[in-house]
């Protein structure tokens, strides 16, 4: 883990979307998502759960407010997670994220 990756990961929290955070770090969208990649990967956190669940504790420390929802994937009845920040992801979804079905959503504030 290093301070680029942290900054990225706090751009992105407190400017809701991976678009905002590289226009605010003066970077590439492709390069803070590379970052957060690299994050994750470093702790451990590839998963739709921890990915989630982490972004929602540190949406919760940066004083955030956040929603985490688990889903199901309609057809093929996959479960999923996700934490939104303002109504947004804060990284870019997948195509098939457009899929899931909101099963349980709680909205949390720090």
């Amino acid at each position: 883990m290093n301070l680029r990756q942290l900054e990225a990961f706090r751009a992105v929290m407190l400017s809701g979307s991976v678009t905002q955070a590289a226009a605010a770090l003066h970077i590439s969208q492709p390069a803070v998502s590379k970052l957060l990649a690299d994050l994750e990967h470093q702790l451990g956190l590839a998963d739709c759960y921890p990915r989630a669940l982490v972004t929602a504790y540190l949406c919760l420390l940066a004083g955030r407010r956040c929603t985490l929802t688990i889903g199901v994937l309609a057809p093929t009845r996959k479960m999923h997670a996700w934490c939104s920040v303002q109504a947004s992801l804060p990284y870019e979804p997948l195509p098939e994220h457009y899929l899931y079905r909101p099963l349980w959503p709680n909205t949390l504030a720090p």
